[in-house]
């Protein structure tokens, strides 16, 4: 420390932990004592600080975050300190340790620097990493990443492959790892994700970070959720989570235009028309839910005699949410004029292009949420034409959303254009959950099991059914992976996907 801080003299170098109690009293606190002797000796009070007590977890993981180089000088190098540098290298900081034999599995490829325990390499090694921030953040992240495999629920994974690999003699995994759909799902992580301005789209441990987001889509499936679960019983704190996602639907709502007098055309509305359209249905669903308080029942009735949703004939998405939500409301002439404008649009690209039995020349995102419409507008008006539309789109869905007999719903890579290739990655939530509603809805219909058993399929999609064989179902945190990737997951996890993710295993005792 002495000759590093002649170069950097705002080095701060932290010697943490308490005497070992054996050591204490066999032989004092001597040794301590000679170590601040020589900090004295050398003028570098300070650059050193010693915080002389035993830390429990919490601040042993808050000094490691706040740590940029982790030191583990080792004199024995048959001795290792797997247990402090595995905590290191999962806080992201980078490690400069002696090479013992453990430091030279998980340090290797660039994830640490190892050293032998003398004084001048070690300075020499830490003046290269102290000459930019960049040098030490790269091996912190290595680091970092490879410490991901090493998290007690990843290392459970392992543990249950192995498992189940030796136990069972079937290639359906994913089949064993379904839920009970009798339970109750977790909210643990919505209410995690929820705030006093709402549910956010992301989970941070940085509450000031932009990209904390709040947005309508993910209040208004919130909102659905919640008066699904309501629906089937009382609940206090779902009114009270229903309390907050319409005071933040109503907030976003008028920041976005919606709630003013505004024509179809005028560029809010064409921006917006979605949102409209997914709230009107939100909305809906709490007013038409049972066991709502009344509270939430005249907020969300008033909002909606408020909210400016002008039909959007041209975009089937709207139309789709706008058919949900008049059918929550029993509104037969409304739904019937939504599902003949989906019929006629069907009609328009099916007769045009004959295999392509679908509502426009291309499949993006929502795509089973159109048939899903039609289905519950048959439900209502007994119109066969709808329900036959819904089984000749399901068959091209089908067809489309499969792999090598595995469900693979449309990537948001590319999505799939009609003529040209299907983008296979990037398969969100949101797809596998509207075709596993769409599926279960078509089972209560016609009492079919082929139907049931294509839910329960796609169900596993989240439970390893997937064309990368990973599980996207995080049952420590109860939240879903944003997507299925090229490499495996995406890490993050966000409401649109675990909301997604919740409606879908509310579909298989759903009661709406």
């Amino acid at each position: 420390v002495a000759k590093l801080a002649k170069s950097h003299p705002d080095l701060m170098y932290l010697i943490i932990g308490a005497t070992h109690p054996g050591i204490l009293k066999k032989e004092g606190e001597s040794y301590r004592e000679s170590l601040e002797e020589l900090v004295r000796k050398n003028h570098i009070e300070d650059n050193v600080r010693f915080i002389n007590r035993y830390l429990d977890y919490k601040d042993l993981v808050d000094y490691l975050k706040a740590t940029d180089i982790y030191l583990a000088p080792q004199l024995d190098l048959a001795q290792a300190f797997s247990g402090t540098l595995s905590y290191a290298l999962g806080c992201g900081s980078a490690v400069v340790s002696s090479p013992t034999n453990y430091a030279q599995e998980i340090l290797s490829s660039g994830r640490g620097v190892m050293v032998y325990p003398e004084v001048d390499e070690l300075v020499e090694e830490l003046n290269k990493l102290l000459a930019a921030s960049s040098n030490y953040e790269k091996i912190g992240l290595r680091g970092y990443r490879y410490a991901r495999s090493m998290i007690w629920p990843q290392v459970g994974l392992e543990y249950l492959k192995v498992l189940e690999e030796n136990l069972f003699i079937t290639r359906k995994k994913w089949a064993r790892r379904l839920p009970d759909f009798s339970e109750t799902p977790s909210l643990k992580f919505i209410e995690a994700l929820t705030d006093d301005s709402g549910i956010r789209e992301y989970e941070s441990a940085d509450q000031s970070s932009e990209s904390i987001k709040h947005r309508p889509e993910d209040q208004t499936e919130a909102l659905v959720v919640c008066a699904k679960l309501l629906n089937r019983q009382p609940n206090d704190k779902l009114n009270s989570l229903v309390s907050i996602y319409l005071t933040s639907l109503e907030k976003l709502l008028a920041i976005y235009g919606l709630l003013d007098e505004i024509e179809k055309g005028d560029a809010r509305w064409n921006r917006f028309s979605e949102i409209a359209s997914r709230s009107f249905r939100a909305l809906a669903y709490v007013t038409g839910a049972k066991n709502v308080s009344e509270s939430n029942q005249d907020v969300a009735g008033k909002l909606l005699s408020r909210l400016n949703n002008p039909p959007d004939y041209d975009s089937i998405r709207p139309v789709a949410y706008d058919l949900l939500g008049h059918y929550q409301s029993g509104n037969k002439e409304s739904v019937k004029k939504m599902a003949d404008i989906l019929v006629d649009k069907h009609q328009t690209f099916s007769s045009k292009y004959g295999k392509w039995q679908w509502f426009e020349s291309e499949l993006t995102y929502t795509n089973a949420i159109i048939p899903l419409a039609l289905v519950k507008a048959y439900k209502l008006t007994g119109d066969s034409r709808y329900l036959d539309v819904v089984k000749k789109t399901l068959i091209f869905l089908e067809t489309v959303n499969s792999y090598k007999g595995i469900p693979s719903p449309v990537g948001q890579e590319g999505w799939y254009h009609r003529g040209k290739q299907k983008s296979l990655f990037d398969q969100q939530s949101i797809e596998a959950a509207h075709m596993i509603v769409l599926y279960n809805e078509l089972a209560r219909l016609t009492k079919s099991s082929k139907y049931a058993k294509k839910a329960r399929e796609w169900m596993g999609w989240y439970f390893g059914n997937n064309v990368s064989e990973v599980v996207v179902y995080n049952s420590v945190t109860r939240g879903v992976y944003d997507a299925v990737t090229r490499r495996g997951v995406n890490l993050h996890q966000g409401a649109e996907s675990t909301l997604a993710y919740l409606s879908a295993y509310l579909s298989f005792e759903d009661e709406f």
